[in-house]
């Protein structure tokens, strides 16, 4: 990103969407900080910073001798990032607009890069980590978390289900591509990482869950709606979009009668590594 998002954000309602976003990105951030080495007077960039975290939250824990800063291609997310910092009078940390393939910072800049469900977001990965490895210092820590391509795995087996009833051979192909363009295997992840010239310290795994009463609960969603349903609908022909989500919320709500409840879980990596 570098939009930390999971799909697509752009056109979305900032305000609505800062509340969706803090509930997504907690988990990840949460294990993220724990993984960090809190060191004093370190150089410090959070890549796909969002609306603010963790890099709001990584600026008090780390003390006024280190500077940070946030890197966001969204312009509505960094003036609200902005707008947080300030109210925090936070002096330490600088917000800038600009995409993670092409980073406005000198050769060797950082002690630490850290990116919260962001670099699985970003248009060319390859790049994104090149960039990275340019702008870290000699042994410099980039720690990273991305949810999986198991994410919602549940409805994405509904949606496939769908897709085939229809005969929407093309729409199958797009989407498992989309799928692919945000949620690439872990064995990418790590023979890119390692190729750019990083060591792999550690690799955890975790996830959480969204639970909804049942399909209609879900597609009805802010989150949902707005982070995810874009870019479901853009691998659907036009012309049939009501009929094959309405089969869709069908099939989800008999799921969350039989269950008792729609679970929807986000398997995620927690990448600790370290420039050479």
């Amino acid at each position: 990103m570098a939009h930390h998002n999971p799909d697509s954000l752009y056109g979305a309602d900032s305000t609505i969407l800062a509340d969706d976003m803090a509930f997504w990105s907690a988990p990840f951030g949460r294990r993220l900080l724990d993984i960090v080495r809190h060191k004093k007077s370190q150089m410090v960039l959070d890549l796909g910073c969002g609306f603010g975290f963790p890099i709001i939250e990584l600026s008090m824990r780390l003390g006024q001798s280190s500077t940070l800063f946030g890197l966001d291609p969204w312009k509505p997310a960094v003036l609200k990032a902005a707008h947080i910092v300030e109210s925090h009078n936070l002096a330490n940390v600088q917000l800038v607009e600009g995409c993670a393939e092409e980073m406005p910072f000198e050769d060797g800049s950082f002690d630490l890069v850290v990116s919260n469900n962001g670099v699985n977001n970003v248009n060319d990965l390859k790049r994104t980590f090149a960039e990275i490895h340019r702008v870290s210092k000699s042994g410099a820590q980039f720690a990273f978390t991305f949810n999986t391509n198991r994410t919602f795995e549940s409805f994405y087996i509904v949606f496939r289900e769908v897709l085939t009833d229809f005969n929407l051979h093309e729409s199958l192909v797009k989407l498992g591509e989309q799928v692919y363009s945000k949620r690439k295997p872990l064995v990418e992840y790590i023979s890119l990482l390692e190729s750019s010239g990083f060591e792999l310290i550690s690799m955890q795994k975790d996830s959480f869950s969204y639970h909804f009463s049942d399909g209609t609960a879900m597609l009805s969603h802010s989150f949902i709606k707005t982070a995810f349903m874009p870019s479901w609908l853009d691998v659907v022909p036009q012309g049939l979009h009501k009929s094959v989500f309405d089969r869709i919320e069908e099939k989800l709500n008999h799921m969350g009668e039989a269950s008792g409840r729609l679970s929807m879980e986000v398997p995620f990596l927690i990448i600790d590594s370290e420039r050479l």
